[in-house]
């Protein structure tokens, strides 16, 4: 009997069954079992009053009753944002600005141009962008980077198509529609449409890419599953991480398809990865060619890897070695040159990425939790509402553009996002979304196609765990959470429609969960500020020889962080090719006095004595110079390895590393400097005054030296040299530490009183209504009244030991 007939039985029998006991007993829907009492009423059944509703209602359900005129209008919603964020970007020359990576591949495209298309060396970073970059220019002139952002734009004008596409065949309608609206009005979309990196081009491409594994899973097509492999070797190329997709659809292959035979398996993986390799060859080639070495595409792979779990690490882009300089532009030499240096010898490309994986593999094994601490770090920073990034700050283009305010954030897509990840695993997801009534028990209930793009989000956040995170490298993983979010936000609606109040309350118990995810605060979060975007600018500004705008940005950044050391550096190179010498010099006084040990602060300081009194002419050049860093590093791979010793509190080991710096790389002032701070930890003080007694006479700019010498002769009541240590000091830097304090007590101890007096009276004058200073106020203050005995001597020495 069916089971319309056998409720209508159980009615006729219980004419006062009420809705929760037919639900109950039938595992029917709130809207099925009204309908069976016969308190549903037919939809146009309302009010006149509501007339207008009705029309509007009727005209909207006949609008997106169809899928051409639903994906249309999405299409629509997503061009006329991206029109109107195109119109307020290009109004704002701020916004517009080649930065960091962008400024790379500018220069990369420009050198493909001028010194040909086939190059000649093996590429670092993937290439496809550059090359599509460079095919703009040439065809574009000048205007090739405005039209590639168009381009760009229209690629994620359309985003909602495929999207729209695979959620539908993945889950129902209702959440494809969802999806799609959030991928028309995502704003980092838009973010990064309008930037010169690779992120928009690989986000617009991977759900097209998706669609097609899926159509090839579906289809079981030998033919879909190689093109599948050609589309995925042309991701690679935009962005080496998608190869994680190989290893990972070919063991579906022979997981899934289970009901084929082994010989057919094997032949669709090897189509797959036939694929994969058309479309790489050519590269790999060409690499062999120009570079006499096997590279299928580049070689900063293993770059990557250490980057993600070196020593040091956090786990974001935040923290890198401490041997790469902060630009793209020196990132291959620095890994190429630290390298070498450990082993010895030039290396080949492939050999470059080896080395730098098993440097991983080492420092992981000398300190497993450190390496389990920062994967924990990634798999939080993956998921959390920061946009922060090593190029542009999505917070300063929102600041800039408020009503990017209105549109959708990854708050959302984290929390609807890992929501609907849950709800995957759930079969009661699937019984709703495929509109059955009652629940399919066991994995019957996951199609397959859902286990294959589980599968794929899973693998792309690995290959994050395995290197860094930032927000521009998780974009990748938004089309998959906007595809979670739709079936979860739909799935939410239906609970709604059924008042099924536990299974609300569950669901929002876990998307509180994530919400706390999203929210946790990270150390990393601290970087995604106006400041750091304001400072970026401010240093384009100032490499091109714009000084009027690269001093208002750094003014402007430390009017937002006052402690940004990297701000005042750059403001003091800004002020002297403005002519402004003293401007510059109390611009570094300030960095100085916030980063002490950073030892290049002191090339500034020797930098600014040298052109008291030049002409600004001459003090333009200079900038220029110093900003040129054509001098190539001494890289120390013995420096680098007693740091992290040093970490690690392996004082051995660590000094047996700096003692071969100290012989290999002709006395360095930072081993010099580390030697002396180690030796003074073991109480060798002799050796520690050695140790910065020579980086002293070699270089008597550096404070640092000198403060710390001029503490180890405080501590055994020697003053007669640390008068003259910490003169220069007090004179340039005198609130720097305990150097005013220290001073003043070493002119007193050394019966220097006439000189002592007013650097006393200076400190009194200067700290008088500080709080935090009120002990040496007083202090001075009772050694300047007149007494019977000499109050000076009766004053400690303080600071730093």
């Amino acid at each position: 009997m069916r089971r319309d007939k056998t409720i209508a039985v159980y009615l006729e029998k219980h004419p006062r069954a009420t809705e929760k006991e037919l639900r109950r007993k039938f595992g029917l829907s709130r809207r099925e079992t009204l309908i069976f009492l016969g308190d549903e009423q037919p939809l146009g059944i309302v009010s006149q009053q509501s007339g207008w509703r009705v029309k509007l209602g009727g005209f909207l359900g006949a609008w997106f009753a169809g899928d051409k005129k639903t994906v249309l209008t999405l299409v629509g919603v997503a061009f006329l944002v991206r029109a109107g964020y195109a119109y307020s970007l290009w109004h704002n020359p701020l916004l517009t600005t080649s930065l960091h990576d962008a400024a790379y591949y500018v220069e990369w495209a420009k050198n493909i141009l001028t010194h040909g298309w086939i190059g000649d060396k093996v590429f670092f970073t993937e290439p496809l962008y550059a090359y599509l970059l460079a095919l703009f220019l040439k065809l574009f002139g000048d205007g090739g980077t405005t039209a590639l952002l168009v381009g760009q734009f229209l690629l994620g004008a359309l985003l909602p198509l495929p999207l729209f596409i695979l959620t539908k065949r993945l889950i129902n309608r209702r959440a494809a529609m969802i999806t799609g609206l959030l991928a028309a009005l995502y704003g980092p979309f838009l973010f990064y449409e309008g930037l010169l990196l690779k992120t928009s081009l690989e986000v617009s491409l991977l759900p097209w890419a998706i669609l097609l594994f899926l159509a090839a899973f579906r289809a079981r097509s030998e033919r879909l599953f190689f093109w599948a492999g050609i589309v995925l070797g042309g991701l690679a190329l935009v962005k080496g991480n998608n190869i994680i997709f190989l290893p990972v659809i070919i063991g579906l292959v022979f997981f899934l398809l289970r009901e084929s035979t082994v010989r057919r398996r094997a032949v669709l993986a090897a189509l797959f990865s036939l694929g994969v390799l058309v479309c790489l060859l050519p590269v790999t080639i060409r690499n062999f060619v120009v570079g006499h070495d096997i590279v299928p595409t580049n070689y900063s792979f293993g770059l990557a890897i250490y980057q993600g779990s070196w020593w040091g690490a956090d786990g974001s882009t935040a923290e890198v070695p401490r041997f790469l300089r902060p630009d793209p532009q020196y990132e291959e030499a620095d890994a190429v040159g630290m390298a070498q240096a450990y082993v010895g010898k030039t290396l080949l490309p492939s050999e470059v990425s080896r080395f730098w994986i098993a440097k991983s593999v080492e420092e992981t094994l000398s300190a497993p939790l450190h390496f389990v601490g920062t994967v924990f770090n990634k798999s939080v920073l993956i998921f959390n509402h920061s946009e922060f990034s090593d190029n542009y700050q999505y917070s300063f283009y929102r600041s800039h553009i408020p009503w990017l305010w209105l549109l959708p954030s990854f708050w959302l897509v984290a929390v609807f996002g890992l929501s609907g990840v849950w709800l995957f695993f759930r079969p009661v997801f699937w019984a709703v979304s495929q509109g059955r009534t009652t629940q399919v028990s066991g994995s019957s209930g996951w199609p397959e196609s859902a286990r294959v793009f589980v599968g794929l989000f899973l693998s792309a956040i690995a290959v994050l765990l395995l290197t860094t995170v930032n927000a521009r490298y998780r974009m990748p993983l938004v089309p998959f959470l906007l595809v979670f979010s739709g079936g979860s936000i739909s799935f939410l609606w239906s609970l709604w429609q059924e008042r099924e109040w536990s299974s609300i309350i569950r669901l929002g118990v876990f998307g509180g969960a994530c919400f706390l995810l999203a929210a946790w605060p990270l150390t990393s979060v601290k970087h995604d500020s106006e400041a750091n975007a304001y400072h970026a600018l401010a240093f384009t500004a100032l490499k091109q020889g714009d000084y009027a705008q690269a001093e208002d940005l750094l003014n402007k950044t430390i009017a937002i962080d006052g402690q940004y050391g990297w701000a005042y550096g750059n403001l003091m190179l800004t002020e002297l090719a403005l002519g402004h010498y003293d401007a510059a010099q109390k611009a570094l006084q300030r960095l100085i006095m916030l980063r002490p040990d950073d030892l290049s602060n002191y090339d500034r300081l020797k930098m600014l004595r040298q052109l008291q009194g030049a002409s600004p002419e001459v003090m333009r050049q200079a900038v220029r110079d110093f900003l040129s860093l054509s001098d190539v590093p001494d890289y120390d791979a013995d420096f680098n390895e007693a740091t992290r010793y040093l970490y690690l509190k392996d004082d051995q080991r660590a000094e047996a590393a700096l003692v071969r710096s100290l012989e290999q790389h002709n006395q360095p002032v930072s081993t010099l400097i580390a030697l002396a701070s180690l030796k003074k930890n073991q109480g060798d003080t002799r050796a520690a005054k050695e140790y910065l007694t020579m980086v002293v006479d070699q270089h008597p700019e550096i404070f640092l030296a000198r403060y710390n010498l001029a503490n180890l002769f405080i501590q055994e009541n020697n003053f007669f040299p640390v008068a003259s240590l910490l003169k220069d000091i007090y004179e340039f830097t005198p609130e720097l530490s305990a150097t005013w304090y220290n001073y003043a007590v070493a002119l007193i101890k050394t019966k220097k009183d006439s000189e002592a007096i007013p650097v006393m009276q200076a400190y009194i004058e200067r700290y008088q209504d500080d709080p935090a200073h009120q002990d040496v106020v007083e202090k001075f203050r009772a050694a300047l009244k007149p007494a019977g005995q000499d109050p000076l001597q009766n004053l400690l020495p303080g600071g730093k030991k």
